[in-house]
């Protein structure tokens, strides 16, 4: 019977894992409260009931998830906000409480339970001491029961005999095998693939379950001229024409003709004369001179075999990406956060690169290429402005920004641009080839629509956009864009 362990520690994994707890525990929630302040951002696991079910177990748990409201000195600009944080807390906590729900309906081990129904969350403040804030779910988990007659310790009970499990693709190719004990569970996970052509060179790689659009191949056939052939389609040479050589002095009379097959070559020797090699329809293939007693070698082109597509295989895994949160791949893509998934103009994979294609970032340009739409691409300056500033002074000073060689055309982003980004496995902007401060408040150019006196801001630390007044400087800081065209590998 392992259950109550499988729930339990999933739980608490899943919640260690996420920025935005500190500190993971369970037992008698107003003893653990009674210790120092600095275990929050706090989430808190409670076991309610558990219902046996023959072959299941129900659970019936809650999930506490707090942090501690902070309140500011200054004088409340909002009425509705107060002057606390209050709804940045409640809004972290319940992220934090989503992230957890989805990795139990949609992870990699939901063979092993089921969420049921749909979750309850209850918003409490000041409910207990430090001032804090938050949210408590309450779930019920559906557990298989692996408890066998096997499982009793009797001296004749029968013995249950391991069961064996294959594993195929969707060629019916065996990728993986072996058994599960009487009474055990097995997690397998099923690899990436990737995807080759018959010269044994790598063309792709393939997420379980995926697919892949494979470009056509470009043979070069006997004329000279380009071939598209499809991936998976051998390609078959025009056989190209048998040649002539014919040898003339200086004079410019024939001394002598030498047929050359296709695909073959000739070593034509000479005294000092000129040669044409040509097809037999007379058209010209090579021409050129011979010195008296030496050679020249011709040969006459020919294509020969010719690389093939290639032939997809993919494995039986299913993965979804359908909850609009998945995990390390961000925004739908994939691939990860900083790998595009084809090759930017420079032919490598990395979504940042500098102006020249590396990640030297020498000059302070970052070039983002998942934003390259075959013209045009969306660069940012490196180093953030960190004097305190007002709106109007970043729109106005972003557009006299200067870096490397680019001295025009910087600006504010848009918020749309700013929270691009961002990278939600980490914290905010706080990655190489940046690296900005959580506690920095970054500009955008866009207004707030109800109220154009206010603009929308990204606050790195929780990676989430919120409203302010563009008369305030405080701790506001500015990050400057441009749009560079692009022309083969050179930037503009």
């Amino acid at each position: 019977m392992r259950g109550y362990y499988i729930i339990t520690q999933k739980i608490k994994e899943t919640l260690e894992q996420d920025p935005n707890v500190n500190t993971v525990n369970t037992g008698i929630i107003q003893d653990v409260l009674l210790r120092k302040a600095d275990m929050y951002p706090y989430s808190h696991l409670i076991v309610n009931s558990s219902t046996y079910n023959g072959s299941t177990w129900s659970f019936n748990l809650s999930v506490i998830c707090m942090d501690i409201v902070d309140l500011s000195k200054d004088e409340t600009q909002d009425v509705f906000l107060g002057n606390d944080n209050q709804q940045d807390v409640l809004n972290t906590q319940l992220a934090v409480i989503n992230r957890m729900l989805e990795v139990l309906r949609r992870g990699e081990e939901t063979n092993l339970y089921q969420l049921e129904s749909n979750p309850n969350c209850e918003p409490f403040i000041d409910r207990f001491e430090h001032g804090v804030a938050g949210w408590t779910v309450t779930m019920d988990v559906l557990i298989a029961n692996d408890m066998t007659v096997c499982d009793e310790v009797l001296p004749l009970s029968p013995t249950c005999e391991p069961v064996t499990y294959s594993i195929t693709d969707s060629l019916s190719n065996v990728l993986y095998s072996g058994s599960v004990v009487s009474g055990g569970t097995l997690s397998q996970i099923i690899a990436n693939a990737t995807v080759t052509n018959s010269l044994g060179s790598t063309l792709a790689s393939i997420e379980a379950e995926g697919t892949v659009e494979l470009a056509d191949v470009n043979n070069i056939d006997s004329d000279g001229s380009t071939v598209p052939t499809p991936a998976g389609v051998a390609f078959t040479c025009t056989p190209a024409e048998d040649a002539t050589a014919v040898l003339k002095d200086t004079a410019g009379t024939t001394i002598s003709t030498t047929p050359i097959a296709s695909g073959a070559s000739a070593d034509i020797t000479a005294p000092d004369a000129t040669y044409t090699v040509q097809y037999e329809d007379a058209t010209p293939i090579a021409s050129g001179s011979v010195v008296s007693g030496g050679s020249v070698l011709v040969e006459v082109p020919n294509c020969v075999g010719g690389s093939v597509g290639a032939t997809l295989m993919k494995t039986n895994q299913t993965v979804s990406y359908a909850t609009g949160d998945d995990g390390d791949l961000e925004q739908g893509r994939a691939t990860d956060f900083f790998t595009l998934d084809a090759v930017n103009p420079f032919s490598n994979l990395f979504r940042f690169t500098d102006e020249l294609g590396t990640q030297t970032f020498a000059n302070g340009i970052v070039i983002d290429w998942s934003t390259f739409d075959g013209i045009n691409v969306l660069g940012w300056n490196r180093n953030i402005i960190n004097a305190d500033i007002d709106w109007a002074t970043a729109i106005s000073q972003a557009q006299t920004d200067s870096v490397g060689t680019f001295t025009s055309g910087w600006r504010v982003p848009n918020v749309t641009e700013l929270h691009s980004i961002v990278n939600y496995g980490g914290v905010g902007i706080q990655y190489a080839p940046f690296n900005y401060l959580p506690s920095n408040i970054l500009i955008s150019s866009t207004s707030w629509k109800l109220d154009p006196s206010n603009y929308y801001y990204l606050y790195n630390w929780t990676n989430s956009i919120a409203v302010t007044d563009k008369v305030s400087s405080g701790t506001r800081r500015y990050i400057s864009c441009r749009v560079f065209t692009v022309t083969g590998t050179t930037l503009s």
